[in-house]
């Protein structure tokens, strides 16, 4: 049996093989998003763990900033 694809007329087998390889190359997509998406979310936990102590020690030091110029004012 043949099947037109296009301007293509390919056999049965063959479009077959295109429709498994579509759905191939489709679920891969799907899993290498997923993965992608896991991967970013993973990488900006592991960012912001890092941050979060040193946006602590930052505004310690910009809370006593803040106390010395109050100081200087009086």
């Amino acid at each position: 049996m043949q099947h037109e694809v296009g301007v293509l007329k390919i056999s049965s087998e063959k479009h077959t093989n295109f429709k498994k390889q579509a759905i191939r190359t489709t679920e891969y997509a799907k899993y290498r998003a997923a993965l992608q998406k896991g991967l970013d979310e993973f990488e900006s936990t592991k960012i912001r763990e890092r941050i979060r102590p040193l946006a602590e020690a930052n505004k310690k030091q910009v809370l006593e900033n803040i106390e010395y110029l109050k100081k200087l004012k009086k």
